[in-house]
Parts: C-alpha cells; structure tokens; sequence
C-alpha cells in the first residue's frame, strides 16, 4: 500500500512538472527563445531581454506592445562568445510598433527578415554591435523618428536601409557593404556618419539620397566601388538636393560609377541637383574638395556651367513654345521693372544695392549680372536689327511712315526690343498694319504664316543655331531684300530663344560675389 502512494506521488509531481514546462496548448515550450522574445514584446513595462541562443521564427513578430524593449545577446560557442541570431528565415516581419516605442538591440546578427522596424512617427531606435545582413524590403521605416547604430556591419541586404523623414541618424562606425538598394533616403531630417564605410553598393539611383532641405555630415568617411545602375540616374555615392547643407570632411572617393547610354559607366561621386533655383544646394569639403567625380554645378566655373547647359540640353530635354514664350515674357517683365526703378530715374542699379535693398523695392533676388548681361546683349542686337527700314515681309514697300517713332535714347528704347518677340505670339486676325517693336509695319498673311511655320520649331532651336549664323543674318538684313528681311525676323526669334536657353540654368545657380573674377561677361561667347 505505501507503495503504491509513493508510484502515485511521483507520479502526480512528473504531472505538475510537466504543465509547468509546456504550454497551455502543447504546442512549445515556454522557455524556447523565440516564446521568450514574444513574451518580452508584450510586456506593458520597460523589459531587458537577455537571449543566450539563436532565435528562429516560425512567424512574423508582430506589434511591439513594450514601450522600452532591450535585447541583448550573450551566445557563446565553445566558451568564446558570438553575435545571437535572429532569424526571419526570409519570410517573415520583425517588429512592429503600433504607436511610439523605443527599442535597443545589443550583440545580435539579424537575419532574413521581411523588414526589422515598421514603426509610426517619433519611435527611436538603437543598435549597436549588431550584423544586419540578407534581410529584404526596406529594412527600418523611422517617420519623425530618430536611428542611432554605432560598431555595426549592414551587409548584403536586398532593399533600401532607411527612410528617415523629419528624422535623425547618427552612425559611427559603422560598414554598408554588398546592399543592393539606397541606405539612406533623407527627407527634412539630419544625417551623421563618422568612419562609416559604404563599399561596393548598388542602386538604381544613389547609395544616399540627401532629399533637400536638411543638414548631412560625413565625417572620416569613404566611398569606393558603390554603382548606380540605371540610365540617367547621377550621383554614384551620394546625391544632394537642394536647401540643406552637406558637408565631407577628409572623406575618400574612389570608382564609384553612374550608368550611361550604351552600357558604359561613368566616374561620378556626388551629384547636386538643383531642381529648386532659389534654393541651391550647400555642399562644402574640408580638408579639400575632389578633383573629380563632383557633378554639377554650383562648383562649376561659369564657362563649363555653360558647356554642362549644352550638353543637358543636347540629351533630350525639351520645352514647348508656349512654355518658352512665357518664360522669356517674364524675364522681360523684370527687365523693365529693373530699367524703370533704377536707369531711367538715375538711381543706383540692381546690382548695385544690397539685398536688402532690393527686397525692399520689389526686385528679384534670383535675378543675377549674368542673366542682366545676356539679355542686354541681346536687346542691343535685336533693337539693331529692326530698325532698318526695308526689313518687312512680302507686301510691305521700302521705309513705312512713322519708321523713326519708335527711336528714343538708350534709356528709352529699353524694351522695345523685347516687345517684338512677345507681341508676335499675340496676333489676331485684325493684325493687318500693326507695329512691331514700334518699327516695322508688317502685314498679316505672310507674316502670320512665317511665324506658325516657325512656331513648331521655336522650343528646338536652342542649341542648333550657331552665333555666328546669327551675325551673318542680322548683318545681311541692311540689304532691303524681300529674303533677308523674312530671315531678319526668324533671326530675332531664334537669337531670342537661344539667349533665354542659356541663362535658365543660370538662374538657379546663385553664385557668390567674386566668382569667377575677370571671366567674359557674356556668357554667350563661351
């Protein structure tokens, strides 16, 4: 009888232990490190998780409800420790954070996630010591949020690192290796990186994007053998945009290649893009700015400023003609609210005021002393060119009465000149013995025709016709011939276009008082 009540007390306990160990449903253990990872994640309280082995999913973490979670890795093998693993088997999610949280990983290699951290705004993240390598997707969403990873490795992961917008990142030591995707995506936020190693990336566009209006920092940094594989896409290590600040500091560069036409590759480091003019990228170098591989173009002397013009032009950017007509309409517009306040009433120029002043009056501060000398020459030249008196088209006759109205002083002429490109677009059907320019008498047939036979060509013209062409015609209108007048207007509407082509990318290039001292002042020359 004693016996048999011993069998059934241990019996009972085996029992006890038994439910202790499993779970509820059987299904594993409790104390498995994937189940004491989940527990720790629905802890209503700061947790520091401490795992001592590998950790491999069976299903995505799911939402984070720890506002503090720590986890720390302590794996050991043959008494020498390691990096814990957590693996997502490249299935599956990694933490999710329903509203803010902060979470810190230590001593961890992560592995084959379907992205690390999914988080709303303002949640901080810390790594430190870790290995992030073969995860997918965009590995860390941080809206308004902040990443601190220091003494890390991010290699070979297949998408982009981190999106971080009205954000921070700081990075210390820490190596981007073998990534196919951009590592950082910067949008009005911060960006720190000190001895941080971008080696041998691919993107379609840029290892960093620097989306504008932010302040980056690469300290003691290098950038080798990283390639942006798509056509047309510039800037290989990094691309900077426009409103911020960027700074490299004894920084290496070194074959990192953008994709060009027909396969090849180019050398290209940085590239600035200023998509917005009034705002233009402040991009600085200390201890000194590479000799090459900077794209345009604020560091650009003006001369090759122009020649990079051209050549953008040439690869297939396009302009309608109404968009050009409007353009050079405004720019005209501000030619002679320029004249008006300043040489005719014998004030101080433009240029010769402080931007205070300027701003004060009404004035453009984006117009600059390039731009004012291009179409000064041109008004010169145009202003030139109509004036003769035999100039007209096909059922004109010689010199028209009140030829001599439109004659006035320098000042006084200031925009006539001008006018005789804007008005022609405005023709209607009563044109018939107009003035253009305050010169010329043109009837409507024949002139209405030149000009919509012309207007189709009006936004290509741009870079096709030579200056010197330009000279030869404007030179051949004193003749008084019926051809040399028709080529004298087409001549004053492709001069006009081929000047308003050159300053627009020179308008949102705000170069520094100095630049370029003792360079040609027209810029139509180079």
């Amino acid at each position: 009888m004693a016996a048999a009540c011993g069998r059934a007390v241990i019996l009972a306990g085996f029992l006890l232990v038994t439910c202790l160990v499993w779970k509820g449903d059987g299904s594993q253990p409790a104390t498995t490190p994937e189940a004491l990872l989940r527990a720790a994640m629905a802890q209503p309280k700061k947790t520091v998780l401490t795992l001592t082995s590998d950790v491999s999913l069976t299903s995505d973490l799911g939402e984070m409800k720890c506002p503090d979670l720590t986890v720390v890795g302590n794996c050991k093998t043959k008494g020498k420790p390691r990096l814990c693993k957590i693996d997502g088997r490249k299935r599956y999610a990694g933490f999710h954070f329903p509203d803010r949280k902060n979470l810190t990983l230590l001593n961890l290699e992560i592995t084959g996630l379907a992205g690390i951290v999914s988080s709303p705004p303002s949640s901080d993240v810390l790594i430190k010591n870790c290995l992030l390598s073969n995860n997918k997707d965009l590995l860390l969403s941080l809206p308004f949020g902040s990443l601190t990873i220091s003494r890390s490795k991010v290699v070979g992961n297949d998408g982009d690192f981190v999106d971080i917008f009205f954000g921070s990142v700081d990075a210390t030591d820490v190596v981007f290796r073998s990534n196919r995707g951009l590592i950082f995506t910067i949008t009005k936020g911060s960006l720190k990186c000190t001895r941080c190693g971008f080696e041998r990336n691919t993107a379609k566009s840029t290892v960093v994007v620097n989306a504008g209006r932010e302040y980056v920092t690469f300290s003691r940094s290098w950038f080798v053998g990283n390639s942006a594989t798509q056509v047309g896409e510039r800037g290989a290590a990094v691309s900077v945009g426009t409103g911020g600040m960027t700074r490299f500091c004894y920084c290496r560069f070194e074959g990192n290649t953008i994709a060009v036409a027909g396969g090849k590759k180019k050398v290209e480091h940085v590239y600035l893009s200023e998509l917005i003019p009034s705002t233009p990228p402040n991009l600085s170098f200390c201890k000194k700015r590479p000799s090459s591989g900077i794209g345009p173009q604020r560091h650009m002397t003006r001369c090759r400023r122009w020649e990079w013009t051209t050549d953008h032009l040439r690869e297939g950017y396009s302009r309608t003609a109404e968009d050009c007509r409007k353009k050079w309409s405004e720019l005209v517009k501000k030619v002679r609210e320029i004249r008006d306040a300043c040489d005719r009433s014998r004030q101080p120029s433009q240029f010769e005021r402080t931007t205070k002043e300027r701003r004060k009056l009404g004035f453009s501060l984006t117009f600059e002393k390039q731009l004012w000398d291009a179409m000064e020459w041109y008004r010169l030249k145009a202003s030139d060119s109509v004036r003769y008196d035999n100039t007209i088209c096909i059922g004109g006759g010689g010199s028209t009465p009140g030829s001599e109205e439109g004659s006035e002083d320098s000042e006084g002429m200031g925009t006539d000149a001008f006018d005789g490109v804007t008005k022609t677009r405005r023709t209607s059907s009563d044109f018939r013995g107009k003035r253009i320019g305050g010169n010329l008498r043109l009837p409507y047939t024949v002139c209405h025709r030149l000009w919509r036979n012309r207007r189709g060509q009006f936004a290509r013209v741009w870079i096709r016709l030579p200056l010197r062409l330009l000279e030869q015609v404007l030179m051949a209108a004193r003749m008084g011939k019926m051809a040399t007048g028709i080529g004298a207007v087409a001549g004053a509407m492709h001069q006009g276009n081929a000047v308003l082509v050159g300053v627009m990318a020179g308008t949102g290039s705000r170069l520094t008082h100095g630049a370029d001292t003792g360079a040609d002042t027209d810029p139509l020359s180079r």
